[in-house]
């Protein structure tokens, strides 16, 4: 008798002989685990944690993230239209309170406020800003110093009743200047003056015909006085005149109030930083989260939500933690239902799934004690578990019941399961566990540690299947006589399947010729390396990622390029600007001005005209009566032009100054509080002016802070973010992206640089783990067997279900990803797990020809078949589209592995069979074939009375 067998022996005496210390020890290691797991598993969504960090691409991205920790953090997207101005709003309001909540936000960049740049302002406007502001101060001169030498209201409408004066006479005839001098008294000195009809003095209409140029009259300014003088009165707010005249030209939009838009101008964009959080709180991310909804509470109708980096991260984190733990139920509730139904018993099946329980919660501690994490793969491992682990005590319990139906006692059924049974179910275990650890020896950690957890799972699941499973039935039978279980029309059912199988060699002629005919399907299946088209849809990080791809033409995402020097990424910069696949590159340089020099000449000129420019005291109180004496010449003038004036202004502006004159009469004092704003308005804007006029230089030194600690790093190397044109979560694109940019700089790193890398090492770690698990699953089949016969029978579920689907993914249309590619090595194991336990039975029969389907292996393998499709398919239901596609494409590919080892297999064993029996009955003389004897496994050895030798 062989060590194996042996051992597995030993196994089934110490169930059978101590039961309750085999449950009680169960017990107590179930619940260490679920409280150790509880206190310390971590769960890891960060991508870098799926990779070793051994390759040139991870250290560049480890060194990028030392250099800048905080860059690639949260973008908050916010909706400018249809209110840019309440969207402005939404974000400082946002911005304060991300601002103030220390624990959670490190910075906020949202905004170039102008009071970072004091009196470097004028040095950011265009040229052509520049150049408008220069001719406004250079047009206004006369006014600003007029003004200044009497800064009252009187003095404000004298100044502006003589240009009008002057502007009109400049238009005239030289004859009509004295005729237009006597109108304008004769018009003055009635109190409501209107304009003289055509006819009693057609010299003066036609003078008068062609109106004054917005070059000669302009009443915008004059309209703000006398409206704001107006509103003060009615306790209004300040409106003042000298804003347009002195703006400095920046444009009224987002951009140009300092505020970081897309390129499309379409949203505001929030850069955040998660903090380190707060012990025992929320997650940051979860706090930031609060946050914008609390201010989307204030601001209804603003659209506005979070994605980047961590926001995807988190959302995958959550998503996949309320996907598992759904799927890991509605795995259980399956599998029992499977297991109840076809053994027609509760039970037994409640006995297998606490087994399975068991099982899960040592991996769980075997975890957390070799590993302490998972990561976003490995966090799978209990769909695995509970699609696979389930199957060992199946196999365990169809052998039982066979066995007491043919009238052993429960101490012999036991063992007769645990010994022969177990020994087919060790074996199919080593090749799943083969199949999960070969991706070790790759690259990829994230596989390799779902890999490692997988396989010390099935191996804690297949002890626990082999003692608490054993102990539990031996507690219930131990003195109950066997019973033989009454069979539906057995003899009835065998001859239909014989009869099925009755030509052997058609039905597998049949299924090499159809899986031949269809190999053209699997060149139509594809990898998709697209990390964004696995997360769930509806997240709102990746809604509002898709709408700035699709909407602004830019992703949160952007690749860096480290250089020593401010001259070395400026070169850098330069050369990736012209890479067509670059929509826009940025540096520090791109918050400093262009052209400086002529822009300093510029406002030195202004500075040294408006340096004369004094304001006077204002006298208190003012002189109403010459106040009124002007605003009645004003409106003289104007009513007298207003016919010929298309536009309507004159008009209105003459009746603004006939209402304000008439106030002013019944209150002499009416103007003097806006009098004295405007006075103190001017002041103060003129002395700005004057400082803004003369600025420092604008240098990388001297930028705002969150400037510099955005693009010099903690070395102080100098970085260039790089923004990639196009749709860059997309394979095709991404790849010419980066490939692009490493004609620049071969060490190009980053976010979509970094994740092109992990995409890359998954799908080889995905290709060397498949070829790895198919030599060394064949290996050890071969060295269980000892025979290319018997290993080749094993791996026919595998080479037929395999084959079987990929030609109906082709058909179907699906995709490879990065997710679902972790089908391959469970399909590699789960196919030679069927066609090992198969051939451990068929090995075990005496007579070979005897139809395999008959035996109770028959039925374990068909329900174990069907609680690893519904485990999967439980994946289905998730709202991760990754791990819903792993659901998809497991479940086909188990379902047609075992229609193989369910039609292919039990053929082949007959056509082998037929052969093995007629060999020995072959007549005298006849050859003896020269094959590798099989191993018989012992039956349990009784004693003189029929019992189990102890």
């Amino acid at each position: 008798m062989s060590l194996k067998y042996r051992i597995f022996r030993a196994l089934a005496q110490i169930s059978i002989e101590r039961p309750y210390l085999v449950l009680l020890c169960a017990l107590v290691l179930s619940i260490a685990s679920v409280f150790y797991t509880r206190a310390r598993l971590e769960f890891r969504t960060g991508q870098e944690d799926l990779i070793t960090p051994n390759s040139r691409a991870s250290r560049d991205y480890l060194d990028y993230t030392r250099e800048f920790p905080d860059l690639d953090g949260l973008v908050i997207v916010v909706r400018a239209a249809p209110d840019p101005a309440r969207a402005e709003r939404f974000a400082d309001t946002l911005a304060a309170r991300l601002g103030a909540d220390r624990a959670n936000v490190k910075t906020v960049f949202y905004k170039i406020d102008a009071g970072a740049f004091a009196d470097r302002a004028m040095l950011y406007m265009t040229a052509a800003d520049l150049d408008a502001l220069a001719q406004k101060l250079r047009a206004a001169f006369p006014m600003l110093g007029g003004y200044g030498a009497d800064p009252s209201l009187a003095g404000f409408f004298a100044m502006v009743n003589a240009g009008i004066e002057r502007q009109i006479r400049a238009q005239m005839p030289p004859g009509m200047q004295a005729e237009l001098a006597h109108r304008t008294r004769a018009g003055a000195a009635r109190m409501r003056p209107r304009a003289p009809a055509p006819a009693q003095d057609s010299s003066f209409a036609a003078a008068a015909a062609p109106p004054p140029g917005p070059e000669a009259l302009d009443v915008g300014a004059i309209d703000t006085v006398l409206n704001g003088m107006l509103a003060d009165t009615d306790n209004a707010k300040y409106i003042s005149p000298w804003q347009s005249m002195m703006q400095a030209g920046a444009p009224d939009s987002a951009q140009g109030h300092g505020y970081l838009v897309s390129d499309n101008g379409k949203y505001l964009l929030l850069q955040v930083a998660p903090g380190d959080g707060v012990k025992d709180g929320p997650d940051p991310v979860e706090a930031i989260e609060s946050d914008l909804n609390d201010v989307r509470a204030k601001f209804p109708g603003v659209m506005a939500g979070m994605t980047g980096g961590p926001a995807l991260a988190h959302a995958e984190e959550t998503t996949t933690a309320h996907d598992i733990a759904l799927a890991s139920m509605i795995a259980i509730g399956s599998n029992v239902f499977l297991l109840v139904v076809p053994f027609t018993a509760v039970v037994e099946p409640l006995f297998a799934v606490l087994a399975l329980l068991a099982g899960v919660a040592w991996s769980f501690g075997f975890t957390t004690l070799a590993i302490g994490h998972l990561n976003l793969l490995s966090a799978v491992f209990t769909s695995v578990l509970a699609g696979i682990g389930i199957n060992f005590p199946i196999h365990l319990m169809a052998r039982y019941d066979e066995a007491r139906r043919q009238g052993a006692s429960s101490a012999q059924a036991i063992e007769l399961a645990v010994v022969n049974t177990g020994t087919g179910v060790f074996a199919s275990a080593c090749i799943m566990a083969l199949a999960f650890l070969t991706p070790v020896f790759t690259d990829f950690r994230g596989i390799a540690e779902l890999g490692i957890v997988s396989a010390a799972g099935l191996f804690l699941c297949l002890i626990s299947a082999l003692l608490v499973f054993p102990a539990l039935v031996v507690l219930r039978d131990r003195y109950r006589p066997a019973r033989t279980r009454p069979q539906l029309a057995p003899a009835a059912r065998s001859s239909i399947l014989e009869a099925a199988f009755r030509r052997p060699a058609l039905i597998v002629a049949t299924a090499v010729a159809v899986t031949i005919g269809a190999l053209l399907l699997t060149g139509r299946v594809r990898f998709d390396q697209n990390l964004l088209k696995l997360q769930a849809e509806e997240t709102e990080a990746v809604k509002y990622e898709n709408l700035l791809l699709k909407d602004s033409g830019r992703s949160s995402w952007f690749a860096v390029s480290l250089a020593p020097s401010l001259e070395g990424g400026e070169a850098r910069a330069a050369a990736f600007r012209k890479l067509p696949e670059v929509s826009d590159v940025e540096t520090i340089s791109t918050y400093i001005p262009d052209d400086q020099a002529a822009k300093l000449k510029t406002l030195h000129g202004l500075s040294a005209m408006l340096a004369p420019i004094e304001m006077a005291p204002l006298n208190h109180p003012g002189d109403p009566a010459r106040l009124a004496r002007e605003l009645q010449q004003l409106a003289g003038r104007l009513s007298m032009v207003a016919p010929a004036d298309a536009s309507g202004a004159a008009a209105r502006t003459a009746a603004l100054a006939q209402t304000a004159l008439d106030r002013l009469k019944g209150d002499p004092k009416a103007f003097a509080g806006y009098e004295a704003s405007t006075n103190a308005d001017l002041r103060a804007r003129l002395g700005e002016l004057k400082r803004d006029l003369n600025p420092p230089a604008v240098t990388a030194a001297n930028l705002p802070k969150v400037v510099r600690d955005r693009f010099i790093g903690r070395s102080g190397r100098f970085l260039v973010q790089i923004y990639p044109r196009g749709d860059v979560w997309e394979d095709a694109a991404l790849s010419r992206f980066i490939g692009a940019l490493k004609t620049v700089d071969g060490d190009v790193t980053g976010p979509p640089v970094q994740t092109y890398n992990i995409a890359t090492v998954m799908r080889r770690g995905y290709e060397h783990a498949a070829m790895l698990a198919l030599f060394a699953v064949f290996v050890f089949v071969f060295a269980d067997f000892r025979n290319l016969r018997d290993t080749a029978l094993a791996t026919v579920p595998l080479l037929f279900g395999g084959a079987w689907m990929l030609e109906a993914m082709g058909y179907m249309g699906w995709e490879f990803n990065l997710a679902n590619l972790f089908a391959v090595p469970i399909l590699i194991g789960t196919g030679v797990d069927n066609g090992v336990n198969m051939l451990y039975r068929w090995r075990e029969e005496r007579d070979k020809s005897a139809l395999i389907l008959t035996k109770a292996v028959g039925k374990s393998v068909t329900i174990c078949s069907l609680t690893t499709i519904a485990g999967f398919a439980a994946l289905i239901t998730a709202e991760h589209r990754g791990i819903s596609s792993l659901g998809w494409v497991l479940s086909l590919g188990v379902t047609l592995i075992l229609a193989a080892t369910l039609v292919v297999l039990p053929a082949m064993f007959e056509l082998v069979g037929r052969r093995i029996e007629g060999e020995r009955i072959a007549p005298p003389g006849a050859p003896v074939p020269k094959h590798a004897p099989e191993e018989e496994p012992p039956a349990p050895p009784k004693t003189a009375s029929g019992g189990l030798r102890r």
